[in-house]
């Protein structure tokens, strides 16, 4: 900054960091709001300090999984690249809900909930799986959008996995614009990211947990190359990590702060 520019800031913004500084700060925020959540997640619940552990397992299966671990297919690999999308949009999803970017996470989280709608779709369903695979992204984006997957499991008679309630609840808390960002507290007021919020912790971290074991639970199965009983040992593998969802959800996220106890982390 010239000598210029730094005669017209106002003098409160002379201890504001700027550049690298601003950056470095920024960074040493997280790393203190990450070292916050890990060390309250133990005391937050039954469920939840579970939660890590279970995900880091069913990552590890998803993984695998994805990369032919365990056999190679030979074939188009549709469902191993659906879950090893899976794998690094979680992992990302965990990072940012760690260091306090709750909405982030959702918006991240949200997309597994949606590749859990169309595996579930895609499960079973050879010309379900030919037409995704024969149509251009351009098709796809139109004939497989997650508000036509919905309907289609609908026509089906299935319940999808991540129903509309809950489509509409992460993509106004991660996705929509005009939203209060990080609104986890108490008093609602919106939250500068990076901020520990105990409630945002404990929703992101159900959300996403949630998601993946959908995601996995489903998309382990249409894996035919793969013999059906390890099939459905993976499956079981996923189960502790479904058992470890608790109630603080992103679809009563004013309730759950209505009725938790402030004295303490929430569960």
């Amino acid at each position: 900054m010239d000598s210029q520019d730094a005669a017209m800031r106002p003098i409160e913004d002379e201890c504001f960091p700027e550049g690298d500084q601003y950056l470095n700060a920024r960074k040493a925020l997280e790393n203190a709001t990450e070292e916050l959540a890990r060390n309250a997640l133990p005391k937050m619940g039954k469920k939840l300090p579970k939660v890590l552990e279970a995900l880091g397992d069913t990552l590890s299966i998803a993984e695998r999984v994805s990369s032919c671990w365990w056999g190679c297919s030979q074939g188009t690999h549709t469902i191993e690249y659906m879950l090893g999308s899976v794998v690094s949009t979680a992992l990302a999803s965990l990072r940012l809900l760690l260091a306090g970017f709750y909405d982030e996470s959702l918006a991240l989280t949200r997309s597994i909930a949606e590749r859990a709608n169309l595996l579930f779709l895609l499960n079973g369903r050879s010309e379900e799986l030919a037409r995704w695979e024969s149509a251009s992204a351009r098709d796809r984006r139109q004939q497989f959008s997650p508000v036509r997957v919905r309907l289609r499991l609908e026509e089906l008679g299935h319940t999808p996995p991540t129903d509309q309630d809950r489509y509409k609840a992460l993509s106004e808390r991660g996705v929509h614009p005009g939203a209060r960002p990080q609104v986890f507290n108490h008093g609602q007021r919106a939250v500068s990211a990076g901020i520990f919020q105990p409630a945002g912790l404990a929703v992101a971290l159900n959300e996403l947990a949630r998601a993946v074991a959908l995601a996995v639970g489903i998309g382990v199965f249409p894996l035919e190359h793969l013999p059906l009983d390890m099939r459905k040992g993976l499956q079981s593998r996923v189960l502790p990590l479904a058992g470890s969802v608790g109630g603080a959800t992103v679809l009563e996220v004013e309730e759950f702060l209505a009725r938790i106890d402030w004295q303490r982390p929430a569960g």
